[in-house]
């Protein structure tokens, strides 16, 4: 290594659309131009169908696509895809291995130090284990986690509730964790591109109508059916409001689904993944999201950045996203008429909406990527440096 040139490998088993891969990429952009040498390490498909990879070829640097590394877990092609990832670091010889997730960490790491590379780094988005799983998955997830914690030199948490669950698992111990929020491009989500009537009018929407949006993945960890149901109980005393439902995932015909049941095929509109976020955020009036886990959830800083206040559901780190009854409001999860009627709130309340749309935007602003770069590169320095 040239003191000023460290070569990391960022390994992630998917670079499918959500918040993981996104934070991979911005943070890859920016530690180029800091001066670091990337190179990403990923699986071939995405589990969603819908994938990132575009943009990571876009940033120019090397992407070493491993036909057995696969999120899902699977004894024969995760020992094929230890050796893929074995025999690149071993040629590649990198400074810092940087895991993303349990797949990503796992491999990773045990990789690493087959090819007798020194620091690895662990990231965690969001456990594989929460408190909807059951007791059996969580008691063998959470036992591996802790057989495998001394593979890697220290777990970056996206969040202090990250950290606690981890601790609450013994998982590690307080000095392995370093707690380095996920950002949100504060140049992309600041003002809207689009007056909001121009935006819903793109969209299909009625301009005259308020709109609930959310951008989420259609998967049972975001409970996409509770925020229809959530939309039903609202429509029943706001008939005019419109829900904009953004993503794809595995359980989009359960959501058609739970529309059908409820009669709310005129009110929802699901246009699929879209990648122009701040052009569809620019036609929200609140952003919802009935997460039963998270890490940190980004979408909120994004619609928060823009000035739309936030009512979600208190899972993982989203307390310390939203802050409850000043720029939105958290709610239990599991609670669909409660996030009802926090909506309900706000679409009654210009002035209350509005308040909480620019202390959102204040809010926001202490989460840009210039403080996650200096959190990741401090980081980085120190175990090259050889602090423990």
């Amino acid at each position: 290594m040239s003191a000023d040139r460290p070569r990391v490998a960022q390994v992630i088993p998917w670079l499918s659309l959500g918040g993981a891969t996104g934070l991979l990429i911005q943070l890859t952009e920016r530690l180029l131009r800091s001066g670091y040498e990337v190179e990403i390490i990923t699986g071939p498909s995405t589990e969603s169908g819908v994938s990132m990879g575009e943009f990571a070829e876009q940033l120019g640097v090397p992407i070493h696509t491993l036909p057995s590394f696969h999120r899902a877990p699977h004894p024969v092609h995760d020992l094929r895809a230890l050796g893929e990832l074995t025999g690149v670091m071993r040629e590649r010889r990198f400074d810092i291995v940087h895991g993303h997730g349990t797949k990503g960490f796992l491999l990773g790491a045990w990789a690493a130090r087959r090819a007798n590379i020194r620091p690895t780094l662990w990231h965690v988005h969001g456990w594989g284990f929460h408190e909807h799983s059951s007791f059996l998955a969580k008691s063998a997830i959470v036992w591996m986690h802790r057989l495998l914690r001394p593979t890697v030199s220290r777990i970056i948490a996206v969040s202090e509730a990250t950290k606690r669950d981890g601790l609450a698992c013994r998982i590690g111990s307080e000095n392995d964790y370093c707690v380095i929020y996920e950002a949100v491009d504060l140049e992309r989500f600041s003002d809207r591109p689009l007056p909001p009537e121009e935006a819903k009018k793109r969209l299909g929407l009625d301009p005259a109508r308020p709109v609930v949006g959310s951008i989420t993945r259609l998967a049972a960890q975001k409970a996409p059916l509770d925020l229809i149901d959530a939309i039903a109980v609202l429509l029943q005393e706001m008939p005019e409001v419109q829900l904009l439902l953004v993503g794809h995932g595995p359980l989009l015909e359960a959501t058609k689904a739970r529309i059908a049941h409820h009669g709310i095929e005129h009110a929802v509109m699901l246009p699929g993944a879209r990648w122009d976020v701040p052009e569809v955020l620019a036609a929200v009036d609140v952003f919802a999201l009935t997460s039963l886990w998270e890490g940190f959830p980004i979408c909120y800083l994004e619609a928060l950045a823009m000035g739309i206040p936030v009512v979600g559901t208190d899972a993982g780190g989203a307390a310390e996203t939203v802050i409850d009854g000043r720029t939105g409001f958290i709610v239990p999860p599991k609670r669909p008429e409660l996030v009802a009627e926090k909506i309900r709130l706000l679409l009654q309340d210009d002035d209350l909406r509005r308040r909480m749309g620019e202390a959102g935007r204040s809010h926001a602003a202490q989460f840009g990527y210039d403080r996650l770069l200096r959190g990741v590169s401090t980081l980085y320095a120190e175990l090259l440096n050889g602090t423990p």
